[in-house]
This record gives C-alpha cells, sequence and structure tokens, in this order.
C-alpha cells in the first residue's frame, strides 16, 4: 500500500495532537509517512497560543520527526510573548505514552530577550499530562542563560542559571518591568544567577541567589554615585492573596558609595544585612529587618512604607544595638561635617537607642550614650566621657507614657567640656523633654574655668519655631576675666566675672529679664535693666536697655587695650540704648570720673594724644609736640569724661564741663598739667567708630560738624 499524508485543520485541543503523534508512532508498516495538524487556540495553566502547526514526518521506518510553529503564545503577565516559536525535533521518541526529544532546536523571538536559537530536550508525558523541558545558549545582555522547567495544567515552574549579564543592557531589556530611575545611569554585571520560579496564571514563587560585580551608579549631579559594588544577594518570595511575602539577605563586602554627604567605603566596613515582609502595589511591610555596617553599627527594626502619597513612612521602629562613633571612618565624617560649625568633630564611645517614626513625624527617641567623646579642636568645642540617657517623645506618647507611669526622665552628665575654647567641669543634668519642648527638672552647677553657673531654671518650649518660648534663671559665680580672655584669644583684662541673670525669658519672638542683670567687671559694677530684645533670630534683631555702670577701675581697662595707660575709677550710663541687628542707632552715653573718688589719677601722654583725637581737638597734642610736657610721660588730672547721644548717625558731644567754645575731656591737675579740649560738637558716627578702630595709630581729628 503506497504511503500517504493526513492533514487536520481547526482541532480543538493539544490532546488531539498528541494522538496523530500516538497513531503515527503505532501505525503499521509505513502505511502513513506524514501529518499536518493545526489548532487555531490552546490556553491552560496561564499560557495562552495562537496558530498552532505540528508537521509529524516519518523518513524511515525507525525514525519520526516533528516540527511545531506557534505564532504566538502569551507566557503571563510576568513572563511576556513569545511569537514565531518554531520547535525543530529530528528524533521524537514515543513509548507508553511518552514523548521525548533529547536533541530539539528551538527558536523564535521571547518577548525582551529577542530572537533566538536554542538547543534543548523535551519530554511529554501522557498520561500525567506533565511537559519537562530544558534549552541552553539563551542569550540575554551580553551573558547566557540556561533554563529548565516543568508544565502541568495546574501550573508550571522554571529553574533559571546565568552568568555574565550586563546590567546597563539588561536594564534597557527589561525597560518598563523595572522601577522607575529617571537620570541615573547604570554599569556592572550580574556575574551569576541561579533562580526557581513557579505558578500559574501569574508567577506564585520565586526564590532567587545573585552575584553582582563591578556595579557602578550615577546621577547627572554626582550627588548619588556607586563604584566597584560587589554584592551577594539571596531572595524568597511567595505570592500569597494578592501579596507577595519575602525573604532576602545581601551581603556588600567592596566598593564604594555615596548618596548626598554619606559616603561608605564597602571594602573597609561591609555590609551585612537580612529582611523579610510583605510588598504589594500600595506598600512595602518589613516585620523584621537587620543591619551590620562594618564595626560601625548594628541595628534592628521593623516597617511600613507607602509607595505612593504624602506620608511614604507609615510606620518604623529601630533599635541600634550598638553605635560605635570611633569607627566611623574618616571620609565619611569629614562628607556628613563639610560645611558645618564642626568640620573637625572626631568621636568615640557608643550609643544605643530605640527609634519610632509615625506617618512621616519621629514620635519616640530613646537614646543611651556610653562614655561619649567628641572634639573639634579648631572650634572649641568638646565633650568628654558624656553619659546618660535621653527619653524623647512625641505629646500623644508623653501623655500615654504619664498614663501608663512610665518613667519620662532624661539625665546627661559629663566629665569635661570645652566651649568656644572656654574650659567646662563635670556636670549632670536632669530634665524632660517631649515634642520640642525641654525642662530642666532641678537645678544644677556648670564649673566655668575657675567659677562657673548655678543654673535654677531652664525651660524651652516650642524649639526651632518662630514662637519659640525660653525661661531662664542663673547666677554665675567670679569668673576670672584673664582666663576668659586666654580663651577666647582676646586682649588681657583682669578682675573677674560674675552677676545674676534673673529670670531671663523669650516670648513671641521677644527676649526680656525680669529684673536687672548684675556683673562685676574691671573690679565695679554693671547693670542692665530694661533689657528688651525683639526679633532675636532673625535677620536684624533689635535691642533695647538702659546701662550703668560704677568704679570701674581704669587701669584695668587701658591695660587690656593699646591705647595708653589711665588710672581711677569711671561711673557712667548709656540710657536709651538702642540696637538694630546688632549695630548701634541711638543712645544717650554719659562717662565721667567716679565722684568722691581718691585713688591716684593719671593718664599718659600715649592716652592723651589718643582722647584728643576723638573729641576733634589739636592742643594737647600741639602742647605735647612743642614744649616741655613731651618730656613727662603722665600727667595728674582733676577729672575725666565724655558723652555722646547718638540720633540719626549723627553723635552730638559733650565733656566733664565747658571750655568755651569747647569742652573738657580731660581737666588736668597740678603741674605738670595738661588739659584736652574737644571742639567738634556734632561728630559723624561712623566716622568716629573709623578712629576708635585705628586707635591708637592714628591720631587724624574727627572731621567737621556734619
Amino acid at each position: 500500500m503506497p504511503s500517504r499524508k493526513i492533514t487536520a485543520h481547526r482541532l480543538p485541543g493539544a490532546r488531539y495532537l498528541l494522538g496523530a503523534c500516538a497513531l503515527l508512532a503505532c501505525a503499521p508498516g509505513r502505511a502513513i509517512d506524514g501529518m499536518n495538524l493545526s489548532v487555531e487556540r490552546f490556553a491552560q495553566a496561564g499560557i495562552e497560543a495562537r496558530g498552532i502547526e505540528l508537521a509529524l514526518r516519518i523518513p524511515d521506518a525507525r525514525t519520526l520527526s516533528a516540527t511545531l510553529r506557534i505564532a504566538t503564545a502569551h507566557l503571563g503577565a510576568d513572563a511576556g510573548i513569545v511569537r514565531n516559536l518554531v520547535v525543530q525535533c529530528p528524533a521524537l521518541i514515543a513509548q507508553d505514552f511518552l514523548y521525548r526529544c533529547e536533541d530539539a532546536h528551538i527558536a523564535g523571538r521571547f518577548a525582551e530577550a529577542g530572537l533566538q536559537s536554542l538547543r534543548g530536550r523535551l519530554e511529554w508525558n501522557q498520561r500525567l499530562r506533565r511537559l519537562r523541558f530544558a534549552a541552553a545558549g539563551l542569550t540575554l545582555a551580553g551573558g547566557q542563560l540556561n533554563l529548565e522547567g516543568e508544565w502541568r495544567a495546574a501550573g508550571w515552574n522554571l529553574r533559571v542559571n546565568g552568568s555574565a549579564l550586563g546590567l546597563a543592557p539588561l536594564r534597557q531589556l527589561l525597560g518598563k518591568r523595572l522601577p522607575a530611575l529617571p537620570s541615573l545611569s547604570i554599569d556592572g554585571r550580574l556575574a551569576m544567577l541561579s533562580a526557581q520560579a513557579s505558578g500559574g496564571a501569574q508567577l506564585a514563587a520565586l526564590t532567587a541567589e545573585v552575584r553582582l560585580e563591578g556595579v557602578s551608579l550615577g546621577n547627572p549631579d554626582g550627588s548619588i554615585a556607586t563604584d566597584q559594588i560587589a554584592a551577594h544577594l539571596t531572595l524568597k518570595g511567595t505570592r500569597q492573596a494578592g501579596r507577595w511575602r519575602f525573604e532576602s539577605e545581601l551581603n556588600c563586602e567592596h566598593g564604594e558609595a555615596l548618596a548626598g554627604r554619606w559616603y561608605w567605603n564597602f571594602t573597609q566596613q561591609p555590609l551585612t544585612a537580612s529582611m523579610n515582609g510583605r510588598v504589594d502595589s500600595q506598600g512595602i511591610q518589613l516585620d523584621q529587618a537587620r543591619w551590620q555596617l562594618g564595626t560601625f553599627m548594628r541595628a534592628a527594626g521593623r516597617a511600613e512604607f507607602a509607595l505612593s502619597g504624602k506620608t511614604p513612612i507609615h510606620s518604623l521602629a529601630l533599635d541600634i544595638a550598638d553605635l560605635d562613633m570611633a569607627a566611623l571612618p574618616t571620609q565619611t565624617r569629614d562628607g556628613l561635617l563639610a560645611g558645618s560649625p564642626v568640620p573637625q568633630l572626631q568621636g568615640s564611645g557608643h550609643v544605643q537607642g530605640h527609634l519610632e517614626i509615625e506617618n512621616d513625624a519621629p514620635t519616640i527617641a530613646d537614646l543611651t550614650f556610653a562614655k561619649l567623646a567628641l572634639e573639634d579642636r579648631r572650634a572649641g568645642l568638646a565633650v568628654d566621657a558624656l553619659s546618660g540617657r535621653i527619653r524623647w517623645q512625641s505629646l500623644a506618647q508623653r501623655k500615654q507614657a504619664l498614663a501608663d507611669s512610665q518613667d519620662t526622665q532624661s539625665v546627661l552628665s559629663w566629665k569635661a567640656g570645652l566651649l568656644y575654647g572656654v574650659r567646662v567641669g563635670a556636670a549632670r543634668l536632669q530634665f524632660t523633654t517631649a515634642s520640642s519642648d525641654v525642662r530642666l527638672l532641678q537645678g544644677t552647677r556648670i564649673p566655668i574655668l575657675d567659677g562657673g553657673l548655678e543654673v535654677r531654671v531652664l525651660q524651652l518650649r516650642r524649639i526651632g519655631d518662630p514662637a519659640m518660648a525660653i525661661r531662664f534663671d542663673a547666677t554665675l559665680d567670679p569668673i576670672s576675666v584673664a582666663e576668659l580672655c586666654k580663651a577666647f584669644g582676646w586682649p588681657q583684662f583682669s578682675g573677674t566675672l560674675s552677676g545674676r541673670i534673673p529670670d531671663l525669658a523669650l516670648e513671641a519672638g521677644v527676649l526680656t529679664l525680669g529684673g536687672a542683670l548684675q556683673a562685676a567687671v574691671f573690679d565695679g559694677t554693671l547693670r542692665v535693666q530694661d533689657l528688651r530684645l525683639s526679633d532675636a533670630f532673625g535677620a536684624r534683631p533689635r535691642l533695647d536697655a538702659n546701662v550703668e555702670f560704677s568704679r570701674l577701675d581704669l587701669a584695668a581697662i587701658t591695660s587690656a587695650f593699646d591705647v595708653g595707660r589711665i588710672t581711677g575709677r569711671l561711673d557712667g550710663r548709656i540710657g536709651g540704648l538702642e540696637l538694630v541687628g546688632w549695630e548701634p542707632v541711638a543712645f544717650d552715653a554719659h562717662l565721667y570720673s567716679t565722684p568722691g573718688d581718691r585713688s591716684r589719677r593719671r593718664i599718659s601722654q600715649r592716652a592723651v594724644q589718643n582722647i584728643s583725637s576723638i573729641g576733634g581737638g589739636i592742643g594737647a597734642t600741639a602742647a605735647l609736640q612743642r614744649s616741655a610736657l613731651r618730656f613727662f610721660h603722665e600727667f595728674s588730672y582733676a577729672r575725666i569724661g565724655i558723652s555722646c547721644r547718638l540720633k540719626n548717625d549723627v553723635c552730638l558731644m559733650d565733656g566733664v564741663e565747658p571750655h568755651p567754645p569747647g569742652y573738657y575731656l580731660v581737666k588736668g591737675w597740678g603741674l605738670p598739667r595738661i588739659d584736652v579740649i574737644g571742639n567738634s560738637r556734632r561728630v559723624d558716627w561712623p566716622q568716629l567708630l573709623a578712629t576708635l578702630k585705628e586707635l591708637p595709630e592714628s591720631q587724624a581729628t574727627v572731621g567737621k560738624s556734619p
């Protein structure tokens, strides 16, 4: 009987294809030497194929070959579409409802992977309705993938192994399947990939192990960058009720990273992290996460993040097991502190704590410090052995803590410190803090140089708000002025500084004193009354006050400045003092010899010349230059004094008594006698300031009346 071909069209399902295979395999002799079949559509277990054609051939009595063509195959939303798929099997083995092809050639356009030509194995078990497959040599992003898997009516699974995949071309191929990373360049390679996935209509489970090498990221402005990152990542995920549950581990042991001011060298301080949680289209929930950043930090936490909306952090709880300040790399520290008031801050000691955030707002910060040492020598700031615990809470959390009778007190202590070069001794602060408020719970003494500050009241409310409020009451125990000047790098003064700071308050941006501010300076007394500071933290703060001082030692004052020597005592008052932007705009000042003072009153030749230049007179200078007076270094005087009423940048000047048409600035006494006479009544204030700054070198006369 001659051989013949059978052609079938529009068969309703795959079972007819398999039946045809069985028919050919069992056909006696060569009654049938070929068969062509076609199926319009096949859909099962998440796969939909259209335009299916199967050609079966029996070249000889021992050989059965097959060619399968599929116009389009939708492999599900997670895998994409395969087009123009051609599977050629030169030797199809059919036995006991088992069909195998050991050397299949597979070609087609595989979604983002593009046109491929592969070698593989296929096996169909008709009884179990199971398809097993394997393919090698799939080229993707410059690397290769090997696939192996199984398909059943109930679902499928796939195993993938790959190597040397370029991240840049991989990102380009996958396109919109990846999260949007605008303007972020990427380079490097996926050195190793081992993954297994399973599912049905959708991907249901995934496990993966990835090895990344030479990863470099960057954005145009350079604020985000990595170089030669090497990392090992494992991931396990399962889909449940529309959400993914996942577990992951990350080890990054090589390379560098920069994010804003934060820099890290993973080669020196590797990162290890593990996380598990859930993710869906709405957000990410971390049930448990752990991080270790070299020897610098160990932490654990849980969190919930939104992928959209105005509050990306729904909740965050972070437990810092240890933060070792000494282990913070120098480059990281320098980057974080660049441009700050403490660019060279160095530290040691340990920090532990617990932090919580809800709806993008911090709610709890419970931090413990253990012998923390911080120092910036250039800034003159330091603290040694800072220890204690800060318990900060939002107002809602504080109310709940008080209702639960929880301890809400904070305590900080230190062994020594440096405040802008001024030595500070050991002290202990006990306080409470919530929201933007801080309140000292009991008085304390802070040693300062050879004195100290006795603080009775300290309360700050709404810190950082324009409506910030402060209450402060303290006494300053005597501090050596000489030690203070040395610390600040000022000319040396003698005497002590002490006084009372009574009930200082800041309300609605206005700083006031509940009484007079008193201080002991230059062996005399200073009293500040009616102090009022407006817009204290604005661009142009305004200060109003009335100042009085008595029995100041002129020898102590003039010894601190190179303007000549004067002895005696000085009284004075500065009424209606008004500063705007810390520059004087108005005052009524009177400085004069202390009435009834019996101390020795002497003035040096240099001091005479400088006072003469201030008052606009040249008589004293001329007398010193042209007479025998130039041979005397000091002179006695009866009284000394000056007054200035400043208004509209004009200083109305006067002295201790009239000397028509001028006034006495220094009225001499005894022999040899010299008088300093001022002639200018109306003096330009900026010019007067310039003259004062030039003393003692300049002896120029203050200009004429404006």
